[in-house]
């Protein structure tokens, strides 16, 4: 770094230390997250359509009990899946997931929909929220929904609970 010269004294080291010092705590931010394990917890839902009725189903929820270290994080995904096997050109269903995880005072709600009109259509994806450096003691608040609608039927199911973090 060059140094201007203002009454006599070097000015611009100040900058070099901030860079320094923001340096170095980027580094440890980034060393920590590296070294904190990944604990994963899953759930899965479908919704399903036919001529004959509908179904949105979820059949478990997240565990009750979860073993972390402090400063895990905890990656949660909800998988689901969808089918629709009226005839080509029905009218449209709505097949619709959403996952709610809250933790520490603040809650995150993610949701996917996907519009079918028949025809044999089918498919799944996957939904997934990381909550970085948990500690033991906590809960973790975990809400897994699935829900399809059309103009003949309507069906939803859920499950959710909280997710105590003891030690690993």
């Amino acid at each position: 770094m060059k140094h201007r010269y203002v009454n006599g004294k070097a000015r611009g080291t100040r900058v070099g230390m901030i860079s320094a010092s923001l340096m170095v705590t980027l580094i440890t931010i980034m060393a920590q997250t590296a070294l904190a394990a990944n604990r994963v917890v899953s759930g899965t839902g479908s919704t399903s359509i036919s001529g004959g009725g509908c179904n949105g189903n979820v059949p478990n929820g997240p565990p009750s009990t979860l073993g972390v270290n402090n400063g895990d994080n905890v990656v949660i995904y909800y998988n689901y899946s969808y089918t629709d096997i009226r005839d080509t050109g029905s009218g449209t269903a709505a097949h619709d997931f959403v996952q709610a995880v809250g933790y520490g005072g603040w809650t995150v709600a993610d949701g996917r929909r996907i519009n079918t009109t028949g025809g044999n259509a089918y498919g799944y994806g996957s939904i997934q929220r990381t909550v970085y450096n948990v500690q033991q003691g906590y809960y973790i608040h975990v809400v897994w929904f699935a829900n399809i609608t059309s103009d003949s039927c309507n069906s939803w199911g859920w499950k959710g609970g909280d997710i105590q973090l003891i030690p690993a």
